[in-house]
Parts: C-alpha cells; structure tokens; sequence
C-alpha cells in the first residue's frame, strides 16, 4: 500500500534528488573494505615498474644502437673493410709485390700489421713508417742523398794529404781547404823531363777542388743524419724488429751491406773528427759506392745481370787470351835480336802486354811500322793477329755478351711473371668466397691499396668501378681466378677526364669555336699540309744560316758587321731570322690553340719545338732591348737547334726507315 506524499514531501524529495546528482556520492570506508584498497594500490606499484623497466629497457637500446652508429662513423672505411673481409691486408701485400714487382722490400717474411690485432701501437708504427718509406718522393730523395755523398768524393780534400809531416800550414790555407792546399797547387817541369822549363800543376784538378775538411765534414754529417733516419724508418716498418729487418731472402745482403757502410761512414767521420787520420777516410768512396748499390734496386739488378753473364763470356775471353799468349810467344822468338824485340817483345810478359794494347789500337799500326819499313814480311806477323782478335774475337766476344745479356732479360722476364702468377693466386685463395670474389672485397682491396701503399697510385671511387667493370668480363658482379689474373694489368690502367683536353677557345668562346672558319682552321692546322709549310720553312730557315755561316765554314776570315752589335734590327739577316722567329711562335700558338695544351704537350716534337722557340724569344728580347749584351747571333745559334727537326725528314725514306 503506498502512502500518497503531500506536495512539500514531494519538494523536498526532488531538491535531494537534484543535489545527489550534482554532488559524487563518496563511498563510506569500513573496515570490510580495506583489503580490496591494498590489493588495488599493488597492482598500481607492479604496473608502474613493469612500465619504467620498459623504459629503460628501451633507452638502453637506443644508447647503444647511438654508440654503434657513433663508432660506425668514427672508424676509417679501412678498419671496416679490414674487419668486414679478413685477409684481404695479407692480399694487398701480395698483390703489392706481384704488380709492382717489389724486391726493396717483399712481403716474403715481413712484418705483418694485419695479421696481429692486439699489437696495436706496432702496427700503427709499421704501416704509417711503411707509407713512408714506399713513397716514390721518399725513395728519388735517398737516392739524391747517397748520390751527393758519391759525388762528394769528387770535391773533398784527398785522404792521402789529411795528415802529411813536415807540411807547414798556414791560418789563410786552413781557411781555403785546410793543409791540402800547398800540395794540391803543387806546379813544376814534367816528371819525364825534368830540366824543362815549362811548369805544369802536379795534381791537375781543373779548380774541381772546391771544399774544405769542414764543409766536407758537414755536408757528410748531414748525409749520414738522413740515412740513419731513412733506416729507422725500414727497421719500424718491420714491427722494429731488427731479425725481422734483417731476415733471411733476396733483400737480406742489401740490407747488410746497407748499414755496414753507413755505420762504418760514421765511424769513420768521427775518427776524422777527433783526430786526423789517413786511414779512417780512404774507404770512404768505397763505402758510398757499397750503399748507393745497396739502395739502388737497377743498380743491384744489373750486377747481377754482369755477375750472371761472366762464365759465358770467360770462355770467349780465355780463349782470346790463348791467342795472345801464343802469338806474343811467336813474337819473342821471332824478333830476337831486332830493335822491337828490346821495345816490344823482351819477354813473354811484355810481348803479350804489347799485343793487348794493340787489340784497342792504342799502339796500332805505331808498334808495325818500324819492323815493317825494315822488311814488308813483318806486316803478315801483325795484320793477321789484328784480323783475327780484332775483327773476330773481339766481335765474337760483343756478340756472346749481347746475346747473355738478352737470354738473361728473357729468364728475367718469365722468372717475374711466374713469380706474379704465384703471388696473385694467393691473394685470390684469401679473398674468395666460393670460387669468386664479389664486388664489395675488391672495392674494399682498392681501399687497402689507396690507404697503406704508396707504391699504387690513388684510384677514386668512379674509376674503382671503371677498373672493376674491366676485371669483371662476363658481368657476373664477380670475379672469378681467371679475372683475378689480369689485376696486375687493370692496375695499370690509367683513365683521363675529356675536358682535360678541352682548348680555351672551346671552352670560353664556344660561338667562335663553332663557327666554320674556325673548324676549317683547325682542320688546316691539324692537316699534314701545315707541317709541310713548316719543313719547307726549316729548310729555309737552314739555308739561311748556311749562307751566313759559309765564310766560316770554308775557313775564311770576314770581319762581322757592326750592326750585329748595336742591338738593333737594321741589318736584312737580321730582319729574317726576326721573322722566322715570328713564323714559329705563330705556329705554336695556333697548335696550341687547336690542339690544347694537354695535347700539344703529349707530342715530344711539339715540346722540342715550343722550349726552341720559347728560348729564341727570350734571346731576342734579351738581344734588343737596351742592356750590356747585343750581339745578335745569339738568336742564330739558337735556331740553328730548331733545324735538328729536320733529321725526321729522313725517315720518309725507305733507307732510313
């Protein structure tokens, strides 16, 4: 039964219905509920550090993938590449030794950077000592350096006057060369004739003595200073081991006979230093010889060559011996009792000493004569030994040394390329992956080269590819034995940008350049017709100077024009040889013009040509304007070197060819 509300309950009922909607009901907490309170506020803390585990989870992996990134970008491309492909620094060595053909220092034994990782700071001394070192710069340099001490032996004071008794010496002569001054100025009669009264200079030197015991000193000290460096830098490029430097192999005695001489040059500078000796600097010349050798790769190639050829060639030379033995015997027994027996033939000794000199007709046909006006028989003795020795067996012994010396070229040429073949092989058994080499390694091989050896030019990125596409005959992007085989040969290709060769006329008057009277004069220029106007002009140009110079060709005495002084173009030879001049730097410039000057260059000729006229303008510039010299056959003698272009006329016909 529902009991009816009056109309204030009804009021009152919907007020507190409005006021518990506006107002959140919050829920009484009894002791019932606390649990569920405690279990909420768990499950709040496990959510809260599942998410910060998250978080830091994922930081860490974000810092770590930076510092990957970050040690991507720090590293060289060649740590990268040497990680990525292993072996490929022992194939670079290889591959070095196999195209270069390296005998300084072969990677036979040597030290290896890249085969020990934990020895960091080694290998770093190794392979920037190693860049050093194999620099062609650093190499012509220690040539220039051993050959300035040879030299030196030409300009010292001699080591047989740095200690000579009794020789008074004076503060002035210690200033010019020390004590050798007095001897080496040294004049007097001839030593064979001893009453003469013409004075000659005992030690003629022609003032090609031209240093002191201190500049020698100096100049030596800084020579030796120089080496001592150079060979620092060969012992760290070999891990600074010593043994390893010194290692057994083909450059071993080099190396020995290398530093010998330069530690027994310092020893014996410093014996001269201290106290005055003869003997601590006579083997000094001997000593730069012994290290120039040692240094110089043809040097050593080529006395082995000589070293190799002597037992073919003694037999020929024996055998020549014999002969003159034989015949100097005829000549003792033959000439016994005459006057050339007690000048030419006393013995067996000097009869076969007289018959040598006369096979390099020092004394030939003087030694004949004599025996020949006494009687005509004794031409027989003489004209048959000088047929047989000198027209045989001296040809036969130029033929034996000839024919050695290319069978030795030959054994030379096919020991390197077997040598190449091998060492290419191994490179290739490093670098491959199933049989072939992918694109990645041999730009990455490319790199290595680039980076730790100078011996190879410097390839960019762009002709990497070009000399990879070369390899790469069967476009497989992979290079196969076969190809790996011609590397040497792709390394010697060299690749040259076509707007090297682009002429100023091309490339800053391009209207012009197009226009057709320009391409008719470039065709003209580059025709053979302009080259026979210009031999047509050197012919006249010669005829011209043989016109001027017949009073002196034939001997004749003419007084020379005044005008040839005065510095003045007022004489018809000298407007002339103006003219040719004008002709030929007009010749020049148009080549240049046509050809640009990359390619006017390449031409031998054209650079024969453009210094001869380049010189004839500066003579005749030096010539006519207004200095202390005027004389105007400078000009002459000058061109006179121009008409040597003409000796190539004579290889158009067929004799000369």
């Amino acid at each position: 039964m529902t009991v009816p509300m009056s109309r204030n309950g009804r009021e009152e009922a919907e007020n507190n219905g409005r006021q518990n909607e506006k107002t959140p009901l919050i829920p009484s907490i009894k002791e019932s509920d606390e649990s569920n309170v405690s279990s909420r506020s768990v499950q709040f803390d496990k959510q809260s550090s599942r998410k910060i585990e998250s978080l830091s989870s994922r930081s860490q992996h974000y810092i770590h993938k930076a510092s990957s990134y970050l040690e991507h970008f720090t590293k060289s491309e060649r740590d990268h590449a040497i990680e990525l492909h292993p072996g490929i620094g022992d194939a670079a060595f290889l591959i070095r030794d196999a195209v270069v053909g390296e005998t300084e220092n072969p990677s036979e034994g040597a030290y290896n950077p890249y085969s020990n990782p934990d020895l960091r700071m080694r290998n770093t001394i190794s392979i920037v000592c190693s860049r050093i070192c194999s620099r062609r710069s650093v190499r012509k340099f220690i040539i220039l350096v051993v050959w300035a001490g040879v030299l030196l032996s030409f300009v010292e004071p001699p080591a047989w006057c740095f200690d000579i008794p009794g020789l008074e010496i004076t503060e002035e002569d210690t200033k010019k060369v020390g004590h050798c001054w007095d001897v080496m100025s040294l004049t007097g009669p001839p030593a064979d004739d001893p009453h003469s009264d013409e004075s000659v200079q005992y030690y003629p030197n022609s003032i090609f003595f031209l240093l002191t015991r201190p500049q020698t000193a100096a100049i030596e000290s800084v020579c030796l200073v120089i080496m001592i460096v150079y060979f620092l830098l060969l012992i760290c490029r070999d891990g600074c081991y010593p043994t390893v430097f010194l290692r057994p192999g083909r450059a071993r005695l080099p190396r020995i006979f290398g530093t010998g001489s330069v530690a027994a040059l310092c020893i014996g500078l410093a014996i001269s230093v201290v106290r005055d000796g003869y003997y601590s600097r006579v083997l000094a010349p001997l000593f730069r010889i012994f290290l120039l050798v040692s240094l110089s790769v043809d040097s050593r190639r080529e006395l082995r060559t000589i070293i190799t050829l002597m037992p073919e060639v003694m037999t020929i030379v024996f055998l020549l011996f014999i002969f003159i033995a034989f015949y100097a015997w005829m000549g003792v027994v033959g000439f016994y009792g005459t006057p050339e027996a007690k000048q030419h033939f006393p013995n067996l000794i000097d009869g076969m000493w007289t018959l040598w000199i006369a096979v390099t007709t020092a004394n030939y046909p003087d030694v004949m004569m004599p025996a020949y006006n006494r009687n005509r028989l004794a031409a027989l003795y003489f004209v048959v030994f000088m047929a047989i020795t000198f027209f045989f067996l001296m040809n036969v012994i130029l033929a034996s040394v000839v024919n050695a010396y290319d069978n030795e070229l030959d054994r030379r040429r096919i020991a390197s390329k077997q040598t190449s073949q091998r060492e290419l092989h191994e490179a290739f058994a490093l670098l491959q992956k199933n049989g072939v080499i992918d694109r990645d390694t041999v730009m990455a091989l490319f790199l290595i080269l680039n980076d730790d050896f100078p011996e190879f030019r410097t390839i960019p990125d762009d002709e990497a590819k070009l000399l990879f596409a070369l390899l790469d005959k069967d476009g497989s992007n992979q290079i196969s034995e076969d190809e790996f085989m011609n590397f040497g040969k792709v390394m010697m290709v060299e690749f040259e940008r076509s707007d090297v060769y682009t002429t100023l006329v091309e490339k800053y008057l391009p209207a012009l350049y197009g226009s057709t009277r320009y391409q008719k004069f470039s065709s003209f220029v580059k025709s053979d017709w302009f080259e026979g106007m210009i031999d047509v002009l050197l012919v006249l140009n010669a005829v011209v100077i043989a016109i001027q110079s017949f009073p002196e060709l034939t001997g004749e005495y003419v007084e020379l024009d005044p005008k040839i002084y005065n510095g003045k173009i007022d004489s018809a030879w000298e407007y002339v040889e103006t003219a040719f001049t004008v002709i030929y730097v007009l010749e020049a410039w148009s080549k240049i013009m046509v050809l640009s000057w990359r390619r006017y260059t390449a031409s031998p000729r054209n650079v024969f040509d453009f210094v001869v006229t380049f010189s004839a303008v500066l003579a005749t510039c030096y010539v006519y304007y207004p200095n202390a010299y005027s004389n105007s056959r400078l000009i002459r003698y000058i061109i006179m070197a121009r008409v040597l272009r003409l000796a190539r006329l004579l290889f158009m016909l067929k004799p000369f060819q």
